[in-house]
């Protein structure tokens, strides 16, 4: 589905590139002043810094990050303003990336999440996703 909105249900998201128009070591070489300063003003801002550091790791796989959700429409809202990931979606998307967000509705996600990890970790060398930590 084009532009279709996720449920409200549980399930397993993930997001994806779909067209990258500027190079992340240039999209970091822009910001990283910007974020430097914040981090000298207000130390808590670090961990920001390294969240949007972690564009750094896309390569290759366009998939850059899967997670679970007990609502598929209440986490898509979150990561523009409270999730982890929103940090570096929202410097790609600046950039003029494209990114596309795709779910599975899944009524234990939990399994289904770790499942889908294992497999992207088969695939690619132990590593997860690029804005994955963990």
């Amino acid at each position: 589905m084009v532009n279709a909105k996720p449920p409200a249900l549980s399930g397993v998201y993930a997001i994806r590139v779909v067209r990258g128009e500027k190079p992340t070591s240039k999209i970091l070489g822009e910001v990283t002043p910007f974020f430097q300063e914040l981090t000298s003003r207000w130390e808590k801002y670090g961990w920001l810094c390294g969240q949007v550091r972690l564009i750094e790791q896309i390569g290759e796989c366009n998939l850059i990050y899967i997670g679970r959700a007990g609502s598929l429409c209440g986490r898509y809202d979150q990561l523009s303003w409270g999730h982890p990931a929103g940090w570096p979606v929202a410097a790609l998307l600046y950039f003029g990336w494209e990114l596309e967000y795709g779910w599975i509705e899944e009524a234990v996600p939990r399994n289904k999440e770790k499942e889908m990890k294992g497999v992207y970790k088969d695939r690619h060398d132990g590593k997860l996703p690029a804005l994955m930590r963990q």
